[in-house]
């Protein structure tokens, strides 16, 4: 698997607050879950889409934890040219329990794995979801980046504060570049496979409503048995 190096912009601005949905998914839905659930449902080795969306993004892209922990054992799955469905995840993360830099509430991880191919994702729409969670690590990177650039613009020496913001500005382009190539890059990636892509976005919104059914079923239940932390949302 190709090391994807336009991650690094991620170490130096961290954000600890969500965005808002996207204005293609209803409030409610959780893209990084859904990801997760298109990815669990692949039943072969990464290949294409899949095995592009795995190198491409990066477990830091996620804001739930418990999510970018997740995804990075199917980053190590795929790179060891393994399949990343349900089984295996839940496999390796107890096989490996230091692999990981999460402690999962109540040793739930095979809940939530069961939780989240619950979801029905399908690879077909990873591309979309992956889109999507790229989409909200970017906005989280550039609050994160003006935050700090108004936090240091109140207390840095005023010598200090040009070099700062040519610093950032450096890490903000190699932010939006890697941002703005994830399409361009996808295998394949011609106008005509971008059309189709489009237009699967409008063939996901009947699973919508579907989704909502069992994020209500799923915060029923943690909320009657508040003893396992089970769930994609955890």
């Amino acid at each position: 698997m190709m090391e994807n190096t336009g991650n690094g912009h991620l170490d130096s601005l961290a954000c600890d607050e969500p965005t808002a949905p996207g204005p293609e998914t209803p409030a409610g839905v959780d893209a990084e879950a859904m990801l997760l659930s298109c990815l669990l449902w692949t039943d072969d080795v990464p290949v294409g889409d899949v095995a592009y969306v795995l190198d491409y993004l990066h477990p830091k892209d996620f804001f739930s934890p418990y999510s970018g922990a997740l995804f990075g054992v199917m980053r190590t799955l795929a790179s060891e040219g393994r399949v990343v469905s349900a089984g295996e995840v839940a496999r390796w993360v107890g096989q490996h329990p230091e692999g990981v830099d999460v402690t999962w509430p109540g040793g739930a991880c095979e809940v939530m794995v069961a939780d989240l191919a619950g979801l029905g994702g399908v690879p077909a729409a990873v591309v979309y979801w992956a889109d999507e969670v790229l989409g909200r690590s970017y906005r989280r990177q550039f609050t994160a980046a003006t935050t700090y650039l108004s936090q240091v613009g109140q207390s840095a020496p005023e010598a200090d504060l040009f070099d700062i913001l040519a610093e950032v500005g450096a890490a903000q382009r190699r932010a939006k570049a890697r941002r703005d190539g994830f399409i361009p890059g996808l295998p394949g990636g011609g106008q005509a496979d971008q059309d189709r892509r489009v237009q699967a976005r409008g063939e996901l919104a009947e699973m919508f409503a579907a989704v909502a059914g069992i994020t209500a079923r799923n915060q029923r239940r943690k909320d009657a048995d508040t003893t396992i932390a089970g769930g994609y949302a955890a």
